[in-house]
């Protein structure tokens, strides 16, 4: 029985993990490129896979991994800014009262590839129940699609603000994204 190994005592394994939440934030607000956002309506679905790396064989660190592979993402997110605060857009302050509302629309639908680092989950003859843990780093391979659009009957906000607010949300967003899985796993 062949076995894929890297050094002497370690374990490969290959994982899928699908995940997925779609829910709304309303109780507090969340910062997108500087400006605080209520009512979040977010959906995301996800699906990761790639091989794990348990490079150690005795103690807790037996359950440290390394990870590395591909996920797919698939994030919507819809937000209004509070505009009981002051806020940017483009570059330009708006205070209470300067516009209706401003609403902000994010579709990232991409695959990137992964890095991370982990604890749990070692497949073993043992039966049951389970707790991993992971933080990792994925690379944006595509652009963001963000649409910001406002309700200004006194066309405070041009056309113009808006595409730089647009531009300046994808940019924070196309780079590295930081990110954390905590799960229950049961082995058969």
């Amino acid at each position: 029985k062949a076995k894929f190994s890297l050094k002497e005592g370690d374990q490969v394994q290959w994982r899928l993990a699908i995940s997925g939440i779609n829910t709304t934030v309303d109780d507090e607000d969340i910062d997108i490129n500087g400006t605080d956002y209520k009512d979040l309506d977010v959906s995301l679905a996800s699906i990761k896979g790639g091989a794990d790396w348990y490079p150690y064989n005795s103690g807790w660190a037996k359950q440290v991994f390394f990870s590395g592979g591909l996920m797919y993402n698939d994030l919507s997110l819809q937000g209004t800014a509070n505009n009981t605060k002051n806020f940017s857009v483009g570059g330009t302050v708006v205070t209470p009262g300067d516009i209706n509302s401003l609403t902000t629309d994010i579709d990232d639908a991409q695959v990137m590839p992964y890095l991370s680092l982990g604890w749990g989950n070692k497949l073993r003859n043992d039966k049951g129940f389970g707790f991993m843990a992971e933080a990792g780093v994925a690379m944006a391979t595509e652009d963001v699609d963000v649409t910001v659009t406002a309700d200004d009957p006194n066309n405070f906000l041009n056309a113009a603000l808006l595409r730089t607010e647009e531009q300046e949300i994808q940019d924070d967003l196309d780079d590295a994204r930081a990110f954390v899985m905590i799960s229950a796993v049961y082995h058969f």
